[in-house]
Order: structure tokens, then C-alpha cells, then sequence
């Protein structure tokens, strides 16, 4: 275990310990209260992280199934109003891939 250079808060090899930590030492001078702190910071984090990436996939599955159906009644490759319809699923799948929210 060392010292932060910045505050003085003992640290480990590898912490996680951004200037803020430096600022929350330097106020309170108790490192658990700083690592709690962290702690909960990167909790709240991954939490908000994973639903992102939840809602992000149930929206591509429901694109995607709604151009697989797109793609089955398709009966009439021809007909203007049956392409369109496939053109607009294939841009709104399209779209959802590429943003990156």
C-alpha cells in the first residue's frame, strides 16, 4: 500500500482513485468514506450501463422480427406499397444498429 501523491490517501496498486477521490480525501480525511463513495459511484454505474444495454437489445429483437415479417408477406416483390414497407424496416433496423445510446 502507498500514498496518493495529490492527498495523501492510501492506495493499493491498480485503485480506482480519479481527482475527485483527491478532492473527497482532502475534506473529510477518512479513505473508507472516499471508497464508499467510489464504491457506490461505480455501482450506480453498471446498473445504469446494463439497463441501456437491455432496452437497447429487446428494441433491435422487436426491429428485427418486424422485418422478418416484413420479408414473409412480401407476396409481391414488385408491388410499390410491399417494398416500401420493407425499405422503411430496413432503415429504422439500420438505424438502431448504428447509434451507439
Amino acid at each position: 500500500m502507498s500514498e496518493c501523491r495529490e492527498c495523501g490517501m492510501p492506495v493499493n496498486v491498480g485503485d480506482y482513485h480519479p481527482y475527485a477521490a483527491c478532492l473527497m480525501f482532502k475534506g473529510c480525511q477518512n479513505s473508507k468514506t472516499v471508497l464508499d463513495n467510489l464504491d457506490a459511484v461505480k455501482a450506480d454505474g453498471y446498473t445504469h450501463a446494463a439497463g441501456a444495454l437491455e432496452r437497447k437489445d429487446t428494441e433491435i429483437a422487436r426491429l428485427r422480427e418486424a422485418l422478418m415479417y416484413c420479408g414473409r408477406r412480401m407476396e409481391h416483390p414488385r408491388c410499390p406499397r410491399c417494398a416500401d414497407r420493407q425499405q422503411v424496416a430496413r432503415e429504422a433496423l439500420a438505424g438502431t444498429e448504428s447509434s451507439d445510446e
